[in-house]
């Protein structure tokens, strides 16, 4: 006897989607690679990140504990990179304009040591937030480096790719996030615009 979609079709009742999405069961309590201790200190960055988002702009609706941890990956890695003396570090919220992904970061490195160094360094970061890239490209030319972490993608660029290919003017109408202060001397440099 064949399959028949149709007729199966007409006796099943239609999923509830939009029950399926909203129920707080289907959301993952907590993340399987890290550590008890980790995942409370995630749990809190993400906290207080969410308080931070909520108290600094009235009109921004309520993000997903999704978005927060993506946003503290881009924030970390961004930190990673100022801390290996990346210049030019940039952050772009693009979830509403890609599908992509939701956050770019984009850093340049004065040299192939330099953008491995700086790829290195992002890559133990995320990895202390339990966060390894689903893929890495570029490592053995080393003139333009992407970490893919699925929601977060770092592109680690020499002054003349990131130039060529401009990804800031082609992203440019995505939100830039402003990059936390830095206690190095460096990130005043790198980050003028900053207080």
């Amino acid at each position: 006897m064949a399959f028949d979609l149709a007729s199966w079709m007409s006796k099943s009742p239609p999923l509830p989607i939009f029950q399926l999405i909203s129920e707080p069961s289907f959301l993952p309590t907590s993340n399987p690679q890290l550590s008890a201790s980790q995942s409370s200190v995630s749990q809190t960055s993400a906290s207080q990140e969410l308080n931070n988002l909520q108290t600094t702009d009235s009109v921004t609706t309520t993000p997903s504990p999704n978005q927060i941890l993506s946003r503290q990956l881009a924030l970390t890695l961004a930190q990673a990179a100022d801390d290996r003396k990346g210049a030019n570090i940039l952050i772009l919220n693009v979830q509403d304009v890609s599908y992509l992904a939701d956050f770019f970061v984009i850093v340049t490195g004065f040299s192939r040591p330099q953008v491995r160094a700086l790829s290195d360094a992002m890559e133990t970061a995320a990895a202390a937030q339990g966060r390894i890239p689903e893929h890495i490209e570029g490592v053995s030319e080393s003139t333009w480096v992407v970490l893919d972490y699925g929601d977060v993608i770092a592109h680690i660029m020499m002054p003349d790719q990131r130039e060529y290919y401009s990804l800031e003017a082609f992203w440019g109408h995505a939100e830039q996030v402003p990059l936390p202060q830095s206690s190095s001397p460096v990130s005043a440099s790198i980050h003028p615009e900053l207080p």
